[in-house]
């Protein structure tokens, strides 16, 4: 039975902006805590929001079980692996390889989907008013455990990188973590995957749902929850990508004396600015005794950047000890169809007499592996910008352009390092250097050369550089996820708020009190095996998403005090353990056990149990899920920002204090929600908290 209570219609722009804080900040809290557990954190915070603004004046104990469902069911996906997807579109050796980067951003959207698919259906199916019997649950998650089975062995299987077989399905390949095929000849330790047995899980359950039950919501919810994991992995992990593929560039100057380690006269990087035409001098502190010496110019970069040099001297206050124009190189035609508009006499790789290219370690176009029955490589290059070559300038700045004229000080013939240009073909990476022969010494006193060269250096230098160098990429991708995730599911429930039909009645035979403490006592103690202990048959029978969900799941449905403790305590045991785990002190470690530990597990069990007793056979408190929402939020931010080093926004910053940054406006941004907007009236009031005191 359900009330006829109007269809709850909170704002758009609230529902969205507060989910998205609930996601962002509970997902980039789990980056240090990982898999279900740490999942769990982004399912209490989402979970609460929503159903604090969808449920106004409701204070059933089916509120409450809606929150913990979806809570529980958001660390299901923590049993996929997507750390090597990730690795897929970032990695170092695959910059520059779009068909990994399509292939790991795929991976990305059917793993984020099916993760954030089941924290949508459980909360739907928590909110959609049908009535579900814990034998009935129980049921229910045996045959999605049995359909994990099947979907692995159709998507996933066989896995035997040994023998160089993993998973296939009608020839096509499955895998979206680590493959040979991706990086040939380098070893790496090829991870399982699960996300099709997931699939077919989610599947079983919708079509349950559906069919069985009628459930609209949980089958319209879980879809947005597929959505937002869909759009959120791969827009999340966009922003990390696109950093690594835009890794600070940089340009160097050294000298070497007599073979010994170079010492370095310029560098130049995303701090130096551009300077398309510049004369360049430096004292070269020559030593006493050094009999010869070797001057390097060496660029690392890829898109946007170039460095050209032209007129290099090396002289003491009497005499020239050597120079260098490169005018005396012959030029020929471009022969890359990519380049144009040159006179026959554009362009050499040829060096001058004694002088030296290295191409270093990376240099070169990205192989281009296309997962189909042979390896197939793409090695096209420009070879008129494959490393240091000599270029007319008339002829450079005709194929080029972009304000490659205005090197005014280089004629004739000039030297360039065009990793622009080099990157525009298999998104190659340029890494090269180039050296003069060795220039001798003898009869030149210390400390009297200097070294003059013309530059035209280009860099740039991204609009958000001074902020964004101090972040934690993984973690502002995290943070990203979280944010597109909760916002999503947040739209979805808005868009099908008129299916919220959550009863007011109160549970006709609710589980007894016995068999909630054994399971209780079963849960607990399996999900503290599975997270601090070194047994490895513990992780066969309870590490699996879905399994350790078992238990929790029958209780919600029909347990009095299960979904307190489950929103409370249960889900902020493993976090706490991990945070006391990680800053134990080994010299005062009582300091630590009450901080990290003891305090915020004695108020969750305090908060949890309290709510419980107040409540009455009618409803519970409605101060619940306000209160709820309140501490869930501050000790999971305390915990992370212990877990962070307390970082302080007037001290130096780290890779850590940009999400500090962002997990406190979050923070402040849920706990005003909680405090001053009232569902009921779809306002802010100064004092909306005391009502529900009332």
């Amino acid at each position: 039975m359900t009330d006829e209570r109007p269809t709850p219609n909170p704002p758009l722009w609230l529902v969205m902006l507060a989910a998205a804080m609930a996601g962002g900040m509970g997902w980039g809290i789990r980056g240090q805590y990982g898999h279900e557990t740490g999942a769990m954190i982004a399912g209490v915070l989402v979970s609460l929001v929503l159903v604090f603004l969808f449920c106004p004046g409701n204070s059933s104990i089916h509120v409450i079980r809606a929150a913990a469902l979806g809570t529980i069911a958001m660390g299901f996906g923590g049993s996929i692996t997507y750390g090597q997807t990730i690795g897929l579109t970032h990695d170092t050796a695959l910059i520059g390889n779009w068909a990994a980067l399509r292939w790991g951003m795929l991976g990305l959207a059917i793993k984020g989907g099916v993760w954030i698919g089941f924290a949508g259906f459980f909360l739907g199916l928590g909110l959609g008013g049908k009535r579900y019997r814990p034998f009935e649950m129980f049921l229910l998650v045996l045959g999605m455990l049995t359909a994990v089975v099947v979907g692995w062995w159709l998507f996933n299987s066989p896995h035997d990188p040994e023998h160089k077989r993993l998973p296939l399905l009608l020839g096509f390949n499955t895998y979206f973590s680590d493959h040979w095929k991706w990086e040939p000849g380098v070893e790496f330790k090829s991870r399982p995957e699960i996300w099709g047995g997931l699939w077919c899980a989610l599947l079983t359950g919708i079509l349950y749902a559906t069919f069985a039950k009628g459930d609209r919501l949980a089958r319209n919810l879980a879809l947005w929850g597929m959505l937002g994991g869909a759009l959120g992995f791969p827009l999340g992990q966009s922003l990390q990508a696109s950093h690594g593929w835009n890794k600070p560039q940089q340009g160097k100057v050294t000298v070497s004396y007599d073979g010994k380690k170079p010492v370095s006269l310029l560098e130049l990087n995303a701090e130096a600015p551009t300077r398309y035409d510049e004369a360049r001098v430096f004292p070269l502190n020559n030593p006493e005794g050094a009999k010869s010496m070797v001057i390097t110019w060496d660029h690392q970069g890829h898109n946007s950047w170039w460095w050209s040099i032209d007129n290099i001297e090396i002289a003491d206050e009497q005499q020239s000890l050597f120079a260098e124009n490169f005018d005396g190189l012959d030029l020929g035609p471009f022969v890359s169809e990519s380049e144009s508009g040159g006179d026959g006499t554009d362009w050499t790789a040829s060096l001058p007499s004694g002088w030296t290219m290295t191409r270093g370690d990376g240099h070169g176009p990205t192989i281009d592996h296309k997962v189909i029955d042979e390896l197939q490589t793409n090695n096209e290059t420009i070879a008129e910008f494959d490393g240091w070559t000599f270029v007319d300038p008339a002829s450079w700045n005709a194929t080029a352009g972009q304000g490659r004229d205005r090197f005014s000080k280089g004629t004739g013939v000039i030297a360039i390092a065009d990793s622009d240009k080099f990157n525009d073909k298999s998104g190659a990476k340029f890494n090269a250097s180039l050296s003069t022969p060795p220039i001798h010494l003898t009869g030149i006193q210390p400390e009297t050369l200097v070294l003059r060269f013309d530059s035209s250096w280009r860099q740039k230098k991204h609009l958000m550089e001074p902020i964004t160098r101090y972040f934690n990429w993984w973690n502002i991708m995290e943070t990203a996820f979280g944010t597109v995730m909760g916002a999503v599911l947040g739209l979805g429930l808005w868009l099908n708020r008129r299916r919220v039909a959550v009863s007011s009645e109160p549970d006709v035979s609710p589980l007894p009190g016995w068999l909630i403490g054994l399971l209780l006592a079963v849960h607990v103690s399996l999900l503290g095996l599975v997270e601090f202990s070194k047994f490895e048959w513990i992780d066969g029978v309870y590490d699996l998403g879905l399994m350790m969900g078992l238990i929790p799941l029958v209780a919600c449905v029909r347990g009095k005090c299960w979904p307190y403790l489950q929103l409370l305590p249960i889900t902020l045991l493993p976090i706490a353990g991990k945070t006391l785990r990680a800053l134990a002190d080994p010299i005062n470690p009582s300091v630590s056990w009450l901080a990290y530990f003891i305090l915020p597990m004695l108020l969750a069990v305090t908060l949890a149990v309290c709510f419980a007793q107040k409540a009455k056979p009618a409803g519970e408190h409605p101060a619940f899920i306000r209160n709820a929402l309140l501490f869930c939020t501050w000790v999971y931010f305390g915990l992370n920002y212990a877990f962070f080093g307390f970082p302080l926004l007037w001290e130096d910053w780290g890779g850590r204090t940009p999400n500090a940054v962002l997990f406190f406006i979050a923070a402040v941004g849920l706990t005003l929600t909680a405090l001053f907007f009232s569902p009921l009236g779809r306002r802010w009031q100064w004092k909306a908290w005391q009502r529900d005191w009332d």
